[in-house]
């Protein structure tokens, strides 16, 4: 429910950024203190469950996902029982930019195509660069809502569908 954006006329000054990134790093922070507590309330109803013979609780994918990081990996036993003996190293860097390419054309794919981007924007750890594959009405749309958004780390690229068939 906060925005993040800055009046444009403020966005590029010096002091809009320090202020962007203070915002930014304080939402991290209250977003890893829930992960915590999820994680926290998760131990506790499974050491509550009836534990399995193989003392198992399934595939436990929760315990390696990409919403937590080594760094983020507390030592207590119930945590330790929540996580795979897979070594857990990152797919990419960290600050490594990530290039995402979608096919996007007419109203209904736009609807779609946003959809996809919101999402990988609220999961995103790292600097992305999106490639568009766009008739031209797909191209105005996504165009004016990325220019509204002015998210950060964000780059944008169109390519005209009907010259690369």
């Amino acid at each position: 429910g906060r925005s993040l954006l800055l009046a444009p006329c403020l966005a590029d000054t010096p002091a809009a950024r320090v202020l962007e990134r203070a915002v930014l790093e304080s939402r991290v922070r209250e977003v890893e203190e829930e992960n915590r507590q999820i994680r926290l309330q998760l131990s506790q109803s499974q050491g509550t469950a009836a534990q399995p013979p193989d003392g198992n609780y399934g595939n436990q994918q929760w315990g390696a996902s990409a919403d937590t990081g080594p760094e983020d990996v507390e030592n207590t036993a119930e945590e330790k029982n929540n996580h795979t003996e897979c070594p857990r190293s990152p797919t990419v860097q960290k600050c490594e930019l990530i290039h995402v390419a979608c096919v996007c054309a007419g109203h209904n794919a736009s609807r779609d195509v946003v959809t996809l981007v919101k999402s990988i924007l609220f999961h995103r750890r790292n600097p992305l660069h999106f490639h568009f594959i766009t008739d031209t009405v797909a191209n105005r749309i996504l165009s004016s809502l990325f220019q509204s958004w002015m998210v950060p780390s964000v780059q944008v690229s169109f390519y005209d569908a009907d010259e690369l068939k």
